[in-house]
Formats: structure tokens, C-alpha cells, sequence
């Protein structure tokens, strides 16, 4: 057990470093984006402030009743922030897909070399699943913490009077691309990364199903991805299909997801071990 253990610790360290360069690039946009979205956003806006209150003669108190004073909120919802972070997220997708067709493709197919290890390849499998969850992790932390430190810059540059002070947790609650991705509930956040995680399962039982079978896998693997997804998300598309709105609480909604997303994720698990044992060969 203990070697097995240490095969797959080497695994996902060698797929992580396949990964270094890649979530390190991903990371040098986020950051640079972010710092110039917190130095840029506030100068404009003080800028502008200024423009308008010498053009119009008005006081501070006269502009701040009629333009939107600054905070947190302005900054998060510039392009600066989510566009490099949107770009990371659907960067990982792709990647998440080139990780396994690489080894099919090039001069050496690396996959021989890999299904020839003595392990189980369940545990090829998990390297990959976990190496890409831990990038995507890794790139949303780096978010929370350059937006935790871009808060203080933007402060800086702001006058005291056009500042209104605004909480991480209220600012990302306020924010719908931010209140998906870094939620300030526990529940919430479990349930988002539990999605993501299931997404990384079937997008892989995808692709195994299209290596297996080929044009008919593909379509197998999309049939599979759909009815996954409408698996998943019917607990909130019943009550419209059924035009009750009463059938099920929003808690009996994110229990029943959660129970379904369980269940997809075993059955995706499933039929990948099932397909790297008996249908991927070398």
C-alpha cells in the first residue's frame, strides 16, 4: 500500500510539473492585470471626479449626490479582474483536455509508457483529475489574495471622502462572477468546488469514451456530458417544468443537487475505470 501510495504522490508531482509552466503564465496575467486594474480604476476615477467637479462647479458633496461614490466594488467590476480570471478558467478547460490527448499524439505516444507502469491505472486517472483541480485551486487562491492586497492600493489613491469602505465578503456577494467562484458561504463553497470537481470527472469520462470508441465514443461522450449535466440541475428546472414553485425549498434544492452530483460522480468514475481497464490498450 505504502508503495502504491508513493507511485501516485510521483505521479501527481510529474503532472504538476508538466503544469508549472502553464499555471505559472496563468498566474503572471492574473497578477499584473489585477495590480493595474487597482492602480488604474481609482486614478480614473479621481480623475474624472476632479474634470467633472471643475467643469460643473461642484462640491464634493454635490458630485457624490449625483455620481456613485468609489469602493472595492468598482475595481471587481472592471475587466482588469475577471477577464484574466475568466481567462485562467476556461485556460484550465483546455487543459484539462490537452492533458489527456497529448499522450496520444507526437512522435513517442507518452500513453504506452504510461499504461505500462505497474499500477493501477486508476491512479493515472487521479493524477490528472486531482493535478488540474489543484491548478484551478491554486489560481483562485492567488485571485483572493491579490484582491485582499489591491483593496489597500485603491484605498490609497482615493480620498478619504469619495471611499466608501466595503467588506471582501460583501463585495464578492455583490458580485456574480466572484460570488460563483470564491463564495463567502460554506455551503456554497463546497457545493461550487463539488461542481467543478464533477465537471473534471465527466469531461474525462468524455474523452475516455472517445478514445475508446472514437466518432461513436465522441457522441457518447457529449450524450453523456448532457444528460450529466441535466442530471445534476434538474432539482432547479422542476419546479418550471412542473410550474409549482413550492415542490422543493432552495435547501432541498442544493441537497438534492449535491445527492445527484454524488451519483453522477460515481457513475463517471465507474465507467472510466471500467474503460482504462478494458478498452484503452497499448
Amino acid at each position: 500500500m505504502k508503495k502504491q501510495l508513493t507511485h501516485f504522490i510521483r505521479l501527481v508531482n510529474f503532472e504538476f510539473e508538466r503544469m508549472f509552466k502553464f499555471l505559472v503564465g496563468i498566474m503572471a496575467i492574473v497578477v499584473v492585470s489585477n495590480l493595474i486594474g487597482f492602480i488604474y480604476v481609482p486614478l480614473s476615477y479621481m480623475s474624472y471626479a476632479r474634470e467633472t467637479m471643475a467643469s460643473q462647479s461642484l462640491s464634493i458633496a454635490q458630485y457624490l449626490s449625483t455620481y456613485s461614490p468609489f469602493s472595492l466594488n468598482t475595481v471587481l467590476g472592471s475587466l482588469w479582474i475577471y477577464g484574466p480570471l475568466a481567462l485562467g478558467i476556461i485556460g484550465f478547460m483546455f487543459f484539462a483536455i490537452f492533458t489527456w490527448y497529448r499522450e496520444w499524439f507526437g512522435k513517442n505516444t507518452f500513453v504506452h509508457r504510461l499504461l505500462m507502469l505497474p499500477i493501477s491505472r486508476m491512479y493515472i486517472y487521479s493524477a490528472k483529475v486531482l493535478t488540474v483541480f489543484l491548478g484551478i485551486f491554486s489560481l483562485l487562491t492567488l485571485q483572493y489574495i491579490v484582491i485582499w492586497i489591491g483593496q489597500f492600493i485603491s484605498r490609497s489613491l482615493i480620498s478619504s471622502e469619495f471611499y466608501i469602505r466595503v467588506s471582501l465578503a460583501n463585495a464578492f456577494d455583490s458580485n456574480q462572477i466572484l460570488q460563483f467562484l470564491l463564495p463567502s458561504s460554506v455551503e456554497l463553497f463546497f457545493t461550487f468546488y463539488l461542481l467543478g470537481f464533477l465537471f473534471i470527472l465527466v469531461l474525462y469520462t468524455a474523452i475516455l469514451l472517445e478514445r475508446s470508441y472514437r466518432i461513436r465514443g465522441f457522441l457518447m461522450g457529449l450524450v453523456f456530458g448532457i444528460f450529466s449535466l441535466l442530471l445534476v440541475v434538474s432539482p432547479h428546472l422542476l419546479p418550471t417544468i412542473l410550474r409549482n414553485h413550492y415542490i422543493l425549498f432552495p435547501s432541498e434544492q442544493l441537497l438534492a443537487t449535491l445527492l445527484l452530483s454524488i451519483v453522477v460522480g460515481i457513475v463517471s468514475i465507474g465507467l472510466s475505470r471500467y474503460l482504462l481497464k478494458h478498452k484503452i490498450t497499448i
